[in-house]
């Protein structure tokens, strides 16, 4: 489920974490172990500025950034650390636009997703 708060993107996903999107990375709040943790450059997002989240039938977070697109996947653990595997794509991948527009994010019936970029 899609939220947006102040200009910012709240995901709730099937995992049962909330992701927050936001201009200095993303917010992970997983329910389950009551842990919070912040993803940034430094982790592997082509920008901390994230403008869409997204959710694909895989369980996996999509984030458009000003800076290219990533794709997330979080392993929870039964104690208080999870881990999170950051992919990075750009043009040489081939995306149309490297700055992702704010919010612009569809899914359709088949679960096919859409960002939008400039």
């Amino acid at each position: 489920m899609l939220y947006l708060i102040n200009r910012s993107v709240l995901l709730v996903s099937l995992a049962a974490c909330t992701w927050l999107a936001t201009k200095r990375g993303i917010k992970i709040f997983d329910s389950k172990n009551g842990s919070c943790t912040t993803l940034t450059i430094a982790d592997g997002l082509s920008s901390d500025d994230v403008r869409s989240l997204a959710e694909d039938s895989d369980g996996q977070i999509w984030a458009g950034t000003s800076y290219g697109l990533n794709r997330i996947q979080y392993v929870p653990n039964e104690g208080r650390k999870h881990k999170t595997i950051v992919s990075a794509f750009d043009l040489s991948d081939g995306l149309n636009g490297m700055v992702f527009n704010p919010n612009a994010v569809y899914t359709d019936k088949t679960g096919k997703i859409y960002l939008g970029t400039n």
